[in-house]
This record gives structure tokens, sequence and C-alpha cells, in this order.
């Protein structure tokens, strides 16, 4: 049930760069915090 980038930047009425952007961004995130379960596992 994914969505492409294009129709979620039309629903939140926004561009799709910033769409993009902010994958991006929580990706990272998700990466940084599954990195530093796995150390403390």
């Amino acid at each position: 049930n994914e969505l492409p980038y294009q129709e979620i930047a039309e629903i939140l009425d926004v561009p799709l760069q910033t769409v993009k952007n902010r994958i991006f961004k929580a990706r990272g995130i998700l990466r940084e915090k599954r990195e530093n379960y796995e150390k403390m596992s």
C-alpha cells in the first residue's frame, strides 16, 4: 500500500522535493536509532 512520492506531495500540498527530503531525513533517523539499539543489545 505504498504511495508514490508525487501522490504524497499532492495529499500534503507540499512540493515533491519536500517529500523526498523528509523521507530521506526520517530514514536517517531510523537508521541511527537502529544502530544505537543494536549496540545496546
